[in-house]
């Protein structure tokens, strides 16, 4: 066989084999939705009812998104391009996509975004890009995402942010940015989402922070700071007007906090789970923990410390249930500590201390002392 023949023969077998998966791709559809899931695609295909609206793409290998790709689909709700090989989104790509809710672009290879990737998408409430290799977002690159609640750059390798990188995003309820590489927020990034429910920024590379970095998250719930590189919270970081007055949940574990100032979680009257294990927290001053008189704090995990004092008045907080200080250097525990709680804590755990004797058993119940 020549050459040429063999040439010819094997592009034969390529659109052949091209035809047989945008055909299986194109069985999969119902009236209004098509699953071509692991189906191997390089391409979104062209041969699909053009009134659909939803696609499923993940798990094919799509390298490139044009404009081109979705002029056709303009119903489309759902377009889920999880999992795929992409690298490179053109500008302007989604345009046509005026009726887009739900955008899945995890599981990639992007490292970087042009401007105007996004545009034309002003219904959009999801956008998940977690999973990627962004190393750094244009300016205002959710600019006209108005209606986004949901955004999740989970595990990329973001180093920085620019200051108005969210604006406009006044309904987003869930930002999630754990596990990237960021060394330090700017001041008032977080400004307009007076909304966010849930703000993710564990497992990143921060050491400092500004006093009014959540200003203006009235509605707050979830804060994860865990896994940085924090030596000490900045005065009034938690109070700063109008504060975080719906906050729950606030994970600061794994830093190298030194020092914890006196009513420095005054404000925070909702919070229910303070978790500051494994920092170098050295003592517990006076007021440490002072909380609001209707504190709603149960629970607050301390282990894996370097506490060896504490102070008789460092928990006012009426309604703690929960007090986790093992793993610490303690050698004295105030009796005088734990005698505003009424009911008792439920638990006290100081395994592994360097404690002789024991707060009296009716105030509280502990696990039996480890040394």
């Amino acid at each position: 066989m020549s050459t040429m023949a063999r040439r010819m023969l094997y592009l034969l077998l390529m659109v052949l084999t091209f035809t047989r998966r945008t055909a299986a791709c194109s069985s999969s559809c119902t009236p209004t939705s098509c699953d071509c899931r692991g189906s191997r695609l390089t391409s979104v295909p062209q041969d699909l009812p053009a009134n659909i609206t939803r696609l499923d793409l993940r798990e094919n290998l799509i390298t490139t998104l044009r404009p081109a790709d979705f002029a056709r689909y303009g119903n489309l709700t759902y377009l889920h391009l999880g999992s795929n090989r992409i690298s490179t989104i053109q500008r302007r790509t989604f345009r046509n996509l005026a009726n887009l809710t739900d955008l899945y672009l995890y599981g990639n290879q992007l490292t970087s975004l042009p401007v105007g990737a996004f545009v034309g998408l002003a219904r959009l409430q999801r956008l998940d890009l977690y999973q990627n290799r962004l190393t750094t977002l244009p300016a205002r690159i959710f600019r006209g995402l108005g209606h986004l609640q949901h955004l999740d750059l989970y595990q990329n390798q973001l180093t920085s942010l620019s200051a108005d990188i969210f604006e406009g995003l006044g309904n987003l309820t869930v930002l999630d940015m754990y596990r990237n590489k960021l060394t330090r927020l700017p001041r008032g990034i977080f400004t307009g989402l007076g909304n966010l429910q849930e703000l993710w920024l564990g497992q990143n590379e921060l050491t400092s922070l500004w006093p009014s970095t959540f200003a203006g998250l009235g509605k707050l719930r979830e804060l994860w700071l865990g896994q940085n590189r924090l030596v000490s919270l900045p005065d009034d970081i938690f109070g700063y007007r109008p504060g975080l007055p719906e906050l729950r949940s606030l994970h600061l574990d794994n830093n190298q906090l030194i020092s914890l100032e006196a009513d420095t979680f005054l404000y925070l009257g909702n919070l229910e789970w303070l978790d500051l294990h494994r920092n170098n927290i050295s003592s517990l001053e006076d007021l440490a923990f002072r909380s609001a008189p209707r504190s709603h704090l149960q629970h607050l995990d301390l282990e894996y410390n370097n506490i060896g004092t504490i102070s008789r008045t460092a928990f006012v907080t009426p309604r703690l249930q929960t007090l986790i200080l093992s793993h610490n250097n303690i050698n004295h525990f105030p009796a005088e500590a734990l005698l505003r709680y009424r009911p008792p804590l439920s638990e006290l755990r100081m395994e592994d201390n360097k404690m002789e004797t024991l707060p009296p058993r009716r105030m509280t119940y502990w696990p039996p002392l480890q040394t």
